[in-house]
């Protein structure tokens, strides 16, 4: 028989807060591979 697995203090932390999305379902914050800049001048 194996032991249960417990979370460990780092994962703790990194998903306090964090709620389900109501839509996905998803549990962890999504990680976006794109960003956007605005900029005074060209």
């Amino acid at each position: 028989m194996t032991k249960p697995k417990t979370t460990r203090f780092d994962t703790l932390t990194l998903h306090a807060g964090a709620r389900p999305d109501p839509a996905t379902g998803a549990r962890a914050t999504p990680i976006y591979q794109s960003a956007s800049f605005v900029f005074r001048d060209s």
